[in-house]
């Protein structure tokens, strides 16, 4: 049986920082929320399809468009320079309203 996640906290850090200690302090904000990190390209791919909230450094945009439940995207990192802020933005005109935070 497997558990939809809440939060997917992405593999990759702030130049090459790891995102363990990132996710383990969501799950303790948030104790009621399933928190999962993923470590793989595939695992990204896999949690992200039905997660509603995303967290990391950037997102690709082939993400974006797996990611039917979306509704935010929070940015780990100051700036949108590596964002695919017209992926996320065409989720609007799709239907798919989904959120920027950084």
């Amino acid at each position: 049986m497997s558990t939809v996640s809440d939060i997917v906290v992405l593999r990759e850090g702030r130049e090459g920082s790891p995102m363990e200690p990132y996710a383990a302090a969501l799950r303790d904000r948030c104790p009621d929320t399933v928190v999962t990190l993923a470590r793989t390209p595939e695992q990204e791919r896999k949690l992200i399809a039905d997660a509603s909230v995303v967290t990391g450094i950037t997102v690709e945009p082939d993400l974006v468009e797996a990611a039917s439940n979306l509704e935010l995207f929070a940015r780990v990192f100051a700036g949108t320079d590596h964002v695919p802020v017209d992926a996320l933005a065409a989720r609007r005109s799709q239907g798919r309203e989904c959120l920027l935070r950084w």
